[in-house]
């Protein structure tokens, strides 16, 4: 059984022969581009990429060294064990002299300045481990990204759909008055030559006034739901650009996959359940984390400043001077011996979402099983309902004009021409009514299967 056209070509024919509500207007495919583009929901996505990858230079931090820089300066007191001898040493008579050697015991001035770096050498997985979950991290939002791109044209196409429908309404709605404005000409030009009925006349002028009534209704749905699409496109409110229907007569013969291969290129294609996928990934490697809090860190550590202090404020321009350099270089470790099991907590909490995520996964995968096969269905039943609708046409169009053909003759019933002249506006839009739905089953098959409509503009 023929495949559903590739990305790309779903909407590539929309721009082929014309058979549109409004010619050379916003063509589908056109509205797609701009939502994806400029509209708000893409600079959401935009913007939630953005975060994601400072998310990621934060996790691939820990693989790398950590420099740490100090500064300091203060007065304080500091006991000096030389002067405390010295002082011993006077007490005795003999050496009394020393007293004018004692030291002062005024206040230190102290400086320092310094810089330090940690790096980690053995972690015992959890670095690799770190770097892992930000490869992971990376392609999650990636998929994400595309997933919500195809949101985007879902929600893009579903407005598409309901404004041109609505403006036809409108349309249909104006051409049926149009003909009853002609029916109502020809009883008030029979009853003024004396060969007509005025209940006849009053009538034909009761449904008219009923049928304007109903542009005004139609008239305020579609400026609605234009206002509508205009707000996913970035277009001001008041656009009233036409919408350009061409091209839905490809899609109505249009063959499916079989319900099988669809949902096999829905588990493939599907970025949703991709990210899911991934997610999952990303929990098991966030449980690791979590345990490995425990396990120690062995890592090189050095340091290198200048500190010096003297009971003289002026000498704080020595402290630059080699001889007050102070360094260190070295190994150490460090490891949690207790937290109040507040690590434990974590670990529990993370495999539980772990597990949440698996169900998640499963029901998916369901989820994509039925609404494929529901899909399925809504191609068929619009196939069908094309079919019915283009026959209701015809037949509406032809009574129409019997009746009217007859009653300008005499011999037919005004009765039957009002009614006729409603079945012809209802199959009219009936018609594209129809054509839409075929257009959106395909649509809807498209994207079910992960594929996209037209091409996405890179998310960087």
């Amino acid at each position: 059984m023929a495949r559903i056209p590739r990305p790309g070509f779903v909407l590539g024919i929309l721009g082929s022969a014309s058979i549109s509500v409004q010619a050379a207007g916003v063509t589908l495919s056109q509205a797609l581009q701009e939502a994806l583009s400029n509209g708000p929901d893409a600079q959401l996505v935009k913007n939630s990429r953005d975060s994601a990858k400072e998310y990621e230079r934060s996790v691939r931090s820990a693989a790398l060294p950590v420099v740490t820089g100090s500064a300091s300066a203060g007065l304080g007191y500091q006991d000096n064990a030389t002067a405390d001898m010295i002082k011993g040493l006077a007490s005795i008579p003999a050496l009394s002299a020393l007293k004018s050697m004692v030291p002062s015991e005024d206040p230190y001035y102290s400086y320092a300045v310094g810089v330090k770096v940690t790096q980690p050498l053995v972690t015992f997985g959890k670095v690799s481990t770190a770097l892992r979950m930000a490869s992971t991290y990376d392609r999650i939002t990636t998929a994400n990204a595309t997933s919500q791109q195809q949101t985007i044209q879902q929600n893009v196409a579903d407005a598409w759909f309901t404004a041109v429908l609505a403006r036809a309404r409108l349309e249909a709605t104006e051409k049926s008055v149009a003909r009853q404005v002609e029916v109502l000409a020809t009883l008030e030009r029979n009853f003024a030559l004396g060969s007509g009925q005025k209940a006849q006349v009053l009538q034909a002028k009761t449904r008219l006034i009923q049928t304007r009534q109903s542009i005004v209704t139609a008239r305020s749905g579609a400026a609605a739901s234009r206002k509508a699409l205009n707000r996913l496109l970035s277009r001001p409110a008041d656009d009233t650009s036409a919408l350009d229907t061409a091209g839905l007569s490809q899609f109505e013969a249009m063959a499916v996959p079989a319900h099988e291969a669809l949902v096999q290129e829905a588990y493939r294609n599907r970025k949703d359940l991709r990210t899911m996928e991934e997610s999952s990934a990303l929990l098991k490697d966030m449980t690791f984390i979590k345990k490995a809090t425990y396990y120690p860190t062995i890592g090189l550590q050095g340091a290198f400043g200048f500190d010096y202090a003297s009971q003289n404020a002026s000498d704080a321009t020595k402290l630059l001077k080699w001889s007050s350099r102070d360094w260190s270089i070295g190994v150490g470790m460090s490891w949690t011996i207790f937290d109040g099991w507040s690590g434990s907590g974590e670990v529990g909490a993370a495999r539980a979402a772990e597990r949440s995520m698996e169900i998640n996964i499963a029901n998916v995968r369901r989820g994509i099983d039925i609404t494929a096969d529901t899909y399925l269905r809504e191609k068929e039943a619009a196939d069908s309902g094309l079919v019915a609708a283009r026959e209701a046409v015809d037949a509406a169009s032809e009574a129409y004009g019997l009746y009217q053909s007859n009653f300008k003759a005499g011999s037919g019933q005004l009765s039957d021409v009002l009614s006729s002249e409603d079945d012809l506006r209802s199959a009219e839009l009936g018609l594209l009514s129809a054509r839409l739905d075929v257009t959106k089953a395909c649509i809807h098959l498209t994207l079910v299967q992960g594929k996209t409509l037209v091409a996405f503009p890179e998310v960087k």
